[in-house]
């Protein structure tokens, strides 16, 4: 699978790496083909699930790409769970295989092969509104269409240079390298993509970045006039349309998507509104709530040694519409609370939180409350003024819309990752209160 599509782009000129070590498509193959091998000779053999700690580095790319050729399956996990959340995660498959700092062991001792649908290559962990873990599992197609559809709208060839920007744990690390191989662009992984002199200096011109990413790269790009960028695709989350602007200059692209539908499902088109991909079918029933299927729908989850296939559309729980050829996505079906008889979607408050001067990041979630059942509160990034915000808040929303307290979002939680876990900051506004 991928040593044919690497074999397509032999020659080249692409190269892929990290900033100290480059190699030519044909000599990644090589080492692909090496790890496969030493897998193999570990025990490992097709079909097999592989859960292995992702650090953004070449040898984890490696190491993703052998499991994937071995045609066992590649899940990449978060390297800074803790030993309870690492727990969990191996609980939730007995059939599973563990890769770590010694080498490769079963996880359980009723270890059985051959457990899964032989179609998956990958699983992505992701908790969506829950908090507990699902793990996505995509078929090799799903990544080709993908990547193919998101080629339409955002063209990459041999000339250009991908950056593996966002966590691999993630799907939006874990698709650029099937964007770069379809293309037979080069690709580096590793390295700071908020740093605009790596940028620079590797000649990236392709790559991902959430709200806070861009925030610093702005702080810090304003002197740098030759980078070769042509795009920059926003996600994971909503941007403060005030930093969007003052980003004009930047070739921004926004995008809607997630795991289940292999990455993205619409990405911003030249003119400016919202083009779905070619491999993505996308409607809005009479609720609001965004549908898709298509090509790049995920394969299923994975329960057990049970894969649990999408219905025809996937129901994402996202709550949307098209305005002038944008898609909007106003709220979470799972995220609305009531207070004093009120409904409240907390997306509606972050929205206004997000137009104020200082605010670029805002997550409201529930707190209790004895009297009215639910309040809400507001988490924001560093240096807002509270009371300022709480002011100027109350000549955009009523009064029951106002949040009952504020916090800064924490470090740790601002750093890593591409979206705020609202359930780990409910839990921690709760203590607040």
């Amino acid at each position: 699978m991928l040593e044919t599509l690497l074999e397509r782009h032999y020659g080249n000129g692409s190269t892929l790496g990290d900033e100290h070590h480059r190699y030519s498509y044909e000599a990644f193959n090589r080492l692909i083909k090496s790890k496969r091998d030493e897998l193999y000779s570990f025990g490992l053999r097709e079909h097999q699930l592989v859960l292995y700690k992702a650090e953004n580095t070449l040898d984890t790319l490696i190491l993703s790409c052998a499991i994937m050729e071995l045609g066992a399956v590649a899940v990449p996990f978060n390297p800074s769970f803790s030993e309870n959340q690492l727990n969990e995660l191996k609980a939730l498959n007995r059939y599973a295989y563990f890769i770590d700092q010694h080498g490769v062991a079963a996880l359980h001792e009723e270890h059985e092969e051959g457990v899964v649908d032989p179609s998956i290559v990958n699983g992505i962990f992701t908790s969506g509104s829950t908090g507990t873990p699902k793990l996505v599992c995509h078929r090799f197609s799903n990544h080709i269409a993908s990547a193919k559809a998101s080629a339409m709208i955002n063209p990459c060839d041999s000339s250009d240079h991908w950056h593996v920007s966002l966590p691999i744990y993630h799907i939006g690390g874990f698709s650029v390298l099937f964007r770069a191989i379809v293309s037979g662009s080069s690709l580096t992984i590793g390295g700071r993509v908020e740093d605009p002199l790596f940028l620079q200096e590797m000649g990236i011109t392709h790559a991902s970045m959430v709200a806070t990413q861009l925030q610093r790269f702005k702080a810090s790009a304003d002197n740098i006039k030759d980078l070769r960028l042509k795009t920059l695709l926003i996600g994971g989350g909503p941007t403060a349309e005030k930093l969007l602007r003052s980003c004009a200059d930047l070739p921004l692209r926004k995008t809607y998507g997630m795991s289940e539908i292999s990455s993205q499902a619409c990405t911003e088109a030249d003119d400016g509104s919202m083009a779905v991909l070619d491999s993505v079918e996308l409607k809005i029933d009479e609720e609001g709530e965004i549908l898709l299927a298509g090509k790049s729908l995920f394969a299923g989850y994975l329960v057990g040694n049970q894969l649990r296939s999408p219905s025809a559309y996937f129901k994402t729980g996202d709550i949307g519409r098209w305005e002038n050829n944008r898609l909007l996505i106003t709220g979470r079906k799972d995220n609305q609370f009531i207070s004093g008889g009120e409904n409240i979607q907390p997306e509606m408050i972050e929205k206004q939180l997000l137009k104020l001067v200082g605010v670029t990041q805002a997550i409201v979630v529930p707190v209790p409350c004895p009297e009215f059942g639910y309040r809400p509160f507001a988490w924001t990034n560093p240096d807002c003024c509270f009371a300022q915000i709480k002011s100027d808040l109350k000549r955009l929303l009523p009064s029951f819309m106002i949040p009952v307290g504020f916090a800064y979002i924490p470090d740790s939680m601002m750093v890593k990752g591409l979206k705020l876990s609202r359930n780990e900051l409910t839990a921690l506004a709760e203590k607040e209160r």
